[in-house]
């Protein structure tokens, strides 16, 4: 769960540690025992001076224990824990050198796509539905497998457009291994979206002993990679705390 809450900007830390914890309580329908959390000061409301809008972050502990125990087992240790989808806009903002624009990022997994949104500042939506990546790399044509995963798309759209009070897209990228040769201009034509392959290695210099095609080829799916090794470079954008030691989402080796 990621939310963007209100609260009274003369707390301290602690306090307000305890408020984010009791919203998260609120939301989350498991013990506060079973939490992992985190939560980030972002600014002043423009509304009213008096409140901050604070980042909050929450998950089930089981999911970052998972992932410490599997980087652990191989001998490294970790180090922070992040929210894939701020890893996703992260990378594509940075390695791309987008425009600070409103852009979403349609990250086509092997069950499920998800779509998130950023506005420069912070991920203002995100979304999952499912939808199976493999469905695109099967037998049948990209045509009608494509068609039904445009389906899936315009739903999410629809629903970020209804909480968005008109704040368009600029630009949909495609990340993860569901995507596929053909899928960018199906969606630009379909959608009426600007869409283009997410590729984070652009401007990127690499070894001379670097296959850059192969590396081209497999750039989708190294997005959310590519932006949790670019956290301790760029601070704290989109909303993401500068802090590494409280996890939640995927995990950084160190």
């Amino acid at each position: 769960m990621t939310k963007t809450i209100a609260m009274d900007a003369s707390l301290s830390d602690r306090e307000l540690e305890v408020e984010a914890t009791l919203e998260a309580d609120r939301h989350l329908p498991f013990g506060a025992d079973e939490i992992a959390l985190d939560f980030e000061p972002l600014h002043l409301s423009a509304a009213d001076p008096s409140l901050a809008e604070v980042l909050l972050v929450a998950c089930r502990a089981e999911q970052v224990e998972s992932r410490r125990s599997a980087i652990e087992s191989a001998g490294f240790t970790a180090v922070a824990a992040d929210v894939e989808t701020f890893c996703q806009q992260r990378a594509v903002r940075l390695c791309a050198q987008a425009a600070p624009a409103v852009v979403a990022v349609a990250d086509i997994g092997a069950t499920a796509t998800t779509l998130s949104v950023s506005d420069g500042e912070a991920v203002v939506f995100s979304r999952g539905a499912s939808f199976a990546g493999a469905r695109l790399h099967g037998g049948n044509s990209l045509q009608a497998a494509g068609e039904d995963w445009l389906r899936t798309v315009s739903r999410l759209l629809r629903l970020y457009a209804a909480a968005a009070a008109g704040v368009g897209i600029a630009r949909l990228y495609l990340a993860g291994g569901g995507t596929v040769p053909g899928l960018a201009p199906l969606a630009t034509r379909n959608l009426g979206l600007p869409t283009v392959v997410a590729s984070p290695f652009a401007g990127v210099a690499s070894a001379a002993r670097q296959n850059t095609a192969a590396l081209a080829e497999v750039a989708p799916q190294l997005v959310t990679a590519c932006g949790l090794a670019l956290r301790d470079f760029e601070g704290a954008v989109l909303g993401h705390p500068e802090e590494p030691d409280t996890p939640d989402g995927s995990v950084q080796e160190g």
